[in-house]
Order: C-alpha cells, then structure tokens, then sequence
C-alpha cells in the first residue's frame, strides 16, 4: 500500500505531461481551444491565432514535465530536475506576456495572473527541494566516531534467525574508505518522511546500522536497510540500491 502511495505523484505526473503534449498537438492542428486552454484563460479576448501559439507553449510545458521524469529516472542526476525546474519557470513567467500581446480588449498585463504564476514557480521550486537527493555521505561531516553493526535476518527450516554483529569501532582509514563508498549514494525524501516517526512497513533481510559521534551535535544511529530506505533521525527516506551500499560496506566488516 505504501508503495502504492509514494508511486501516485510519478503516475499523475505522466498523465499530467501526456494530456499537456496532446492537448498542445491539437490546438497546432486545429487552430482550435482546446479545454485546457478555455478553462485556464476564459477570462481573456484572445485572438484566434493564439490557440496554436498556447498549443506550442502547453506542448513544450508536457516535453518538459516528461522529459525531467524520464532523465531523472535514467541516471538520478539532481542536475536533470533542476534544469527541467528552470524551463518550467521561464515558461510560467513568459505566459502573462505571451497573452498581454495577443489579447484584444483588456489594457495592460495581468498582474493577477503574475502572481498566481509566481507563486506556482515557487511551489515546484519547494517541491524540487523537498524531494531532492542528498549524499549519504553528508550525514558524517565533522563526525569523530563512528561505529558499525551489521544483521543478517531469515528464514531457515522454517524458523526465523538473526545474525547479527556487535558495535565495530573503525579506524580512520576504515572510516575514509566507508565514507568513500557512501558518497556514491543518494537518499531522498518521500512523501510520508515528513510524518514519519521512524518505523518502516518492512527491513529487509540485511541491516547495516552507524553509530556516529559528532562534535557539534548529538551522537545518533542511522539505519541503512536492503529494502531501499535509510532511516536518520527517527524519519524514513527513500535510499536507491542500498543493498548495493550495503554490499560494499559489508567488505569493511569481513576485514575485522
């Protein structure tokens, strides 16, 4: 179900960028209004070749919107989002300009439609930053001790176990090597981090967990699982391909 949940926003905005291409591509062919289009500016008196000029800037805005879910998807560059939120702006801030020349009876730019438009740019701007990826590695500036344990949960003849390590200390050149591995990985909120209290729907079968000491705050446990979640400060984020993670870190481990 949550699974479920947090895939709601990626489908709606796939859906969302699909109906902006086609309604885009048929006001090109057609000359014509399309819904959209007379819902988002039935209160202007547009010219008519306006529907083609509004069909390209809805196509570009719908190429725009998959073209950043597709890019994001493909190689989790925190850069792709951010262009794609640039292109997004500039074509929200040109929109009361575009329509100001091609109205007929309406004198001077709307200044309600700027800031409506203004405040939808600063809405996905909080959005993009909100769910931006972050490096694990972060997580350990200025840190002075860290310490790692490591579980192995199962099921064998039909019972479950757990393997688990004690609290290893590591040494400065364990802790260069792990903070290396670490900074190859991202993790990212998700839709629920925000009212998480630090329990998750499932742990996967392996755990790695880091007890850090930090100079400048308090000392804290931070939960890598398998299942693509890491848990920091009692709030679950989404962390891709921590078994990957967990793997690397796991040769630290066979070494003691």
């Amino acid at each position: 179900m949550n699974e479920l949940f947090e895939s709601i926003p990626l489908i709606g905005i796939i859906v969302l960028s699909i109906v902006f291409i086609l309604t885009g591509i048929y006001q090109i062919i057609t000359g014509r209004k399309s819904f959209l289009m007379r819902t988002l500016v039935r209160k202007y008196t547009l010219a008519d070749s306006f529907a083609k000029i509004d069909g390209c800037m809805t196509t570009i805005t719908g190429c725009i919107l998959l073209g950043t879910y597709f890019g994001y998807w493909y190689c989790s560059k925190v850069e792709v989002l951010y262009i794609g939120f640039i292109f997004l702006c500039i074509l929200l801030f040109c929109e009361p300009f575009v329509i100001r020349k091609y109205q007929m009876d309406i004198e001077g730019t709307d200044k309600k439609r700027i800031i409506t438009n203004s405040i939808f740019v600063l809405l996905i701007i909080s959005v993009g930053l909100y769910f931006r990826p972050m490096n694990i590695s972060s997580l350990f500036d200025n840190t002075t001790v860290i310490k790692i344990s490591y579980s192995n949960l199962g099921i064998a003849d039909g019972e479950t176990y757990i393997n688990a390590t004690g609290y290893y200390p590591l040494t400065e050149e364990e802790k260069t090597h792990m903070l290396s591995i670490l900074s190859k990985y991202t993790y990212a909120r998700k839709m629920s981090t925000i009212f998480s209290n630090g329990s998750s729907n499932g742990i996967g079968n392996e755990i790695i967990l880091l007890y850090t000491k930090n100079k400048e705050k308090e000392s804290q446990i931070i939960c890598i699982s398998s299942l693509n979640e890491i848990i920091v400060d009692n709030h679950v984020y989404a962390a891709k391909d921590s078994w990957k993670m967990i793997e690397e870190i796991k040769e630290i481990i066979d070494r003691k």
